[in-house]
């Protein structure tokens, strides 16, 4: 009886774009129809060095704080990436970054204007993390980075870039 109402539910959701309460629905109607893209929310990056690390993105790369919630671990911090995506770095006893930290494994990859290339990779060595040139030639410039307290592999890349995506 349960499938047969959210099935019929679903249908009315799509044929009418009004979700039923009854099946719970609480999806646009235009997510589904125009099959939109979602956006980021959040990363989470786990770490044992909770304030180090928040400390060395704010200084590095200028993220400010934002309130946690009540509900959050004791050692969290949520960093304001802009556009209302944050970063979440919270305490994990014994954790350890994956080996697979690299270009051609996880990073996080984010933009940067190419006029400050210099100044931030003076900031980022400054600090204790390492620079690295991309294996791969692009047509944009970028480089990558280990943040020293985890071992993240970052990737900055010239604004400009997203000129592409326009």
């Amino acid at each position: 009886m349960a499938k047969a109402v959210a099935a019929r539910a679903r249908v009315e959701f799509l044929e009418q774009g009004t979700p039923s309460e009854e099946a719970g629905e609480l999806s646009s109607p235009q997510v589904l129809a125009d099959n939109a893209p979602m956006s980021f929310a959040h990363l989470t990056l786990p770490s044992r060095e909770v304030a180090r690390t928040a400390a060395f993105l704010e200084e590095t790369l200028g993220y400010a704080r934002d309130e946690v919630p009540a509900n959050a671990p004791d050692e969290t911090v949520w960093l304001n990436v802009g556009r209302g995506q944050q970063i979440h770095i919270f305490y994990v006893e014994g954790f350890e970054v994956s080996p697979f930290e690299k270009e051609f494994g996880r990073h996080v990859a984010v933009f940067y204007p190419r006029a400050g290339f210099d100044a931030l990779k003076a900031r980022l060595v400054e600090r204790g993390a390492e620079i690295l040139e991309p294996l791969r030639p692009t047509p944009f410039d970028r480089f990558f980075f280990r943040e020293p307290i985890n071992g993240y592999f970052f990737e900055v890349i010239d604004d400009v870039r997203t000129g592409h995506f326009a």
